[in-house]
């Protein structure tokens, strides 16, 4: 017997939280019943070693092969149909959940069907079967799009990989609203069958039963317990005698706290329910479980989602159960689709474009099976030609257009689009050693063309195509331009080719011409961007540019104050660090100290070691120096005696930052020996642990999400902690 259909609901929604009860012959049809958690963890082991051995071959395009991929086929019932934007904001709110929840795994769409007619665009019902009109796709999660799913928000069945969601649950760009989910759904496909709350009924009275899980991880099934009244419909009373509850009831995992089903119970992830289990202990549930009926809210914008140790691992042990969909790169037929699927158009019939100085990556790979019984659906699952857009180009370089040799590869053609709509071939080769075109500029700059790269018949792999202009011209010269400047500004075209011919103007500038220089003498007006344009002329083309000017004040210097990051203290911490307000890169910082050692000096940033005895001539100079090359400001800071208290220091710089924290240690304790040093996030994970000997350090940062950070200093029995802020540009 397998089981049934297994039902979700997000935001409350549900109309009931009992999922059907199991008897012992389906119980032990779960992936993962009988198995203990050291078991169960050994497939997490697995998947990672999986994701870490070398020898699965590597990818021309890129992929990250720190996942594994799974492909899903969205069939679209709506009325209006799904846009590319739905279905790519779809995917990434998916991946997203995921990514929170550590699974080293990503779902992507690589095929669509559009059912213009379809019985399901209305309502649809729990059970209703899809088939024979649609068959399943063998070898991918097929995700059903419907305008309503009855009494919930999504369905999945086991016995046809199939999912159905309703369109209110894609998220958009302005509101994410339900957008977990296709990630629940998806965790039942993954082997996570049962919810959390698995035949819990809403409350304690009539129907409260053996099935439903007891708060304890360690209460057995004795003879007295199933002879209680509640117990006295269970079968097989023998099967449950002597097991722990929580193996055989709720969700069957036992790392996974008790749920009585979170349905009207949670209130800003916060659980407010009063449920108390058949021992009379009251629920503590997880609000944030991906597998519970919690607020949608709670696995997305209030999350982060989680999932227990054992819940990870049946989803590994699933994986290795469906080795067809996990993307194998040694194995030639599972190729990981690139980001331009379906590659002939987008959705709205826009061709991918493909511009100059842009390489992409294209796959061709094996079609799923079963799609040509599909009479009725429009389908965009074909892979055996990509087709690209050129647009038109207004360029006096020639253009090359390659395409890397690869067996998957069989012809390339270009063709270029007539005034009268038809196509005319101009170019065509079959790959062997690679294809490479030039493009004419006056062929360039008549319009648009379109690049057809067919498949080699039975053939899947991986090419590049790139465009790029030869010999590409650009303006070479100063970005800036200071005022009442005695001395003009050079500007000259690199690669111009013989016999080309250059116009120069300027609204702003007086300049002086003079063919591939122009001579940019005083400023006429100060206006918005003040710029240079130039036209080359070459063979019948033409091209423009334009050089804009950043204007400079050579007696005005950008308003700042010196602001200490940390001051010293003396005997034990003599490092002091400081930096300036308002930083502009054109400007030049000259830093000087009257005493100690330089420890840092980026500019804007500045770290001293002053030494342990103080002096009270200490001080700090900056001497400013515009693009202009005077001086323009000077400044300094005089240096306080400050004595040390306390045994160690932290300074942590600059604080926010985007990309390097530096550490600055000061130690008083006058001890041997080395820091221990902890980097952790908000919920107290820690991201870099080392032992140092040095006091002046620095780390990336590069890799850390928005948020606030800790760093935590260790020294024999003394400990500090500073806290510093990740921004993103």
């Amino acid at each position: 017997m397998m089981f049934p259909f297994v039902a979700q609901s997000q935001e409350g929604q549900a109309t009931h939280c009992a999922d059907i009860q199991l008897t012992p012959e389906e119980l032990v049809q779960l992936p993962y019943f009988g198995l203990s958690e050291s078991q169960l963890f050994t497939y997490s082991d697995q998947l990672q070693a999986f994701i870490d051995d070398a020898s699965r071959g590597s990818s021309s395009c890129g992929v990250d092969k720190s996942y594994v991929y799974m492909p899903i086929f969205i069939y679209d019932h709506t009325v209006a149909k799904l846009t590319q934007t739905q279905i790519d904001e779809l995917m990434s709110s998916t991946n997203e959940i995921f990514a929170k929840l550590g699974l080293k795994f990503k779902v992507f769409n690589s095929c669509r069907l559009v059912a213009p007619n379809s019985p399901f665009t209305g309502v649809y019902a729990f059970g209703a079967n899809f088939q024979p009109q649609y068959p399943n796709a063998t070898n991918a999660i097929n995700l059903h799009i419907v305008e309503t799913v009855l009494n919930s928000g999504g369905y999945y069945n086991i016995t046809g990989n199939n999912i159905v969601i309703p369109i209110s649950t894609i998220p958009t760009p302005s509101s994410t609203a339900n957008n977990a989910t296709l990630a629940h759904e998806l965790g039942h496909f993954f082997g996570l069958w049962l919810h959390t709350h698995a035949y819990a009924p809403d409350a304690p009275g009539p129907g409260f039963s053996c099935y439903q899980e007891p708060v304890s991880r360690t209460k057995k099934f004795d003879l007295l317990q199933l002879l209680n009244p509640i117990c006295l419909y269970v079968n097989n009373t023998s099967f449950f005698l002597g097991r722990r509850m929580c193996e055989v009831t709720g969700d069957c995992l036992c790392d996974t706290p008790a749920d009585p089903c979170l349905t009207d119970k949670v209130s800003g992830c916060t659980y407010v329910g009063t449920n108390v289990d058949m021992f009379n202990t009251p629920y503590t549930p997880d609000t944030h479980n991906l597998m519970s009926y919690t607020l949608d809210a709670c696995l997305t914008s209030s999350g982060p989602p989680t999932l227990s140790p054992s819940q990870k691992a049946v989803i590994a042990k699933t994986l290795f159960g469906k080795q067809d969909f996990i993307i194998d790169y040694n194995n030639s037929t599972s190729i990981f689709p690139d980001q331009y699927e379906p590659d002939n158009a987008d959705i709205s019939g826009n061709k991918n474009e493909l511009k100059i100085g842009e390489s992409q990556c294209h796959t061709f790979h094996t079609t799923t099976t079963g799609f040509a019984l599909i009479p009725v659906a429009t389908m965009s699952c074909g892979d055996e030609v990509d087709i690209l857009i050129l647009r038109r180009s207004q360029t006096v370089s020639t253009l090359t257009l390659s395409v890397t040799p690869d067996p998957c590869v069989g012809k390339v053609t270009i063709f270029n689009l007539l005034s009268t709509g038809m196509r005319g071939a101009i170019a065509q080769g079959v790959i062997q050693n690679g294809f490479d075109f030039t493009i004419p500029c006056n062929i360039a700059n008549q319009g648009d063309f379109l690049v057809e790269i067919e498949r080699r018949p039975g053939s899947d792999g991986e090419y590049n195509v790139s465009l790029s202009a030869n010999n590409p011209i650009n303006i070479t010269g100063d970005k800036y331009f200071c005022e009442n400047q005695t001395q003009p500004t050079e500007l000259t075209i690199a690669n111009l080719p013989q016999g080309a011919t250059v116009g120069w103007s300027s609204p702003y500038f007086n300049i002086t011409p003079n063919e591939d220089k122009c001579f940019v003498n005083t400023l006429l007006s100060n206006g918005t961007n003040p710029y240079v344009s130039a036209t080359v002329y070459h063979n019948g083309c033409y091209q423009q540019f334009t050089y804009y000017f950043t204007i400079i004040n050579p007696d005005t210097a950008p308003k700042l104050t010196i602001e200490k990051t940390s001051l010293p203290c003396f005997p034990t911490a003599p490092i002091g660090c400081f930096y300036v307000t308002n930083y502009n890169p054109l400007y030049t910082y000259n830093w000087t100290t009257s005493h100690g050692t330089i420890e840092k000096n980026t500019g804007n940033q500045f770290c001293v070691d002053f030494g342990s005895t103080y002096s009270s001539t200490m001080k700090i100079a900056l001497d400013i120096i515009s693009p202009c090359g005077n001086s323009v400001i000077s400044k300094s800071y005089s240096i306080p005696n400050k004595k040390c208290e306390g045994v160690l220091g932290l300074v942590i710089f600059p604080n926010p930052t985007i990309d390097v924290i530096n550490i600055a240690i000061e130690d008083k304790t006058e001890q041997p020996g080395g820091y221990q040093i902890f980097i952790t996030n908000s919920l107290g994970t820690i991201l870099y642990s080392a032992d140092t000997p040095i006091k002046t350090f620095s780390l990336s940062a590069e890799t850390y999400e928005a948020g606030i950070y800790h760093c935590h200093i260790t020294k024999g029995q003394e400990h500090i902690v500073e806290s510093f802020t990740v921004g993103k540009m």
